[in-house]
């Protein structure tokens, strides 16, 4: 192999990195964007506790593309929302304290 031809793989793998760490970013926002949505979906359901948590995170599991189902499993999605909840309850405490 010349100089060009592994300079061309090599351009060809840096291409392939971040197109799928651009894909990546695109993925996460789009769920962090859903958690709010899917939290109300559940909230307005009237379930509660451990469904509603295994609902929203079903609901936003369900968007992920199959390639990175390994990167944005169920236990990813899941803190993602517990942080959603925590700030959603973080909020109703200091409204109730005013």
């Amino acid at each position: 192999m010349d100089f060009n031809e592994i300079l061309n793989i090599v351009l060809v793998l840096i291409g392939v990195v971040i197109t799928f760490v651009t894909y990546y970013f695109k993925v996460k926002n789009k769920l962090q964007d859903a958690v709010n949505g899917s939290i109300n979906n559940a909230e307005q359901e009237g379930v509660s506790g451990e469904d509603k948590m295994n609902q929203v995170v079903n609901d936003l599991y369900s968007l992920v593309p199959i390639a990175y189902k390994g990167i944005f499993n169920k236990e990813f999605i899941r803190k993602l929302v517990q942080k959603a909840f925590d700030k959603i309850e973080e909020y109703a405490n200091k409204q109730n304290k005013k």
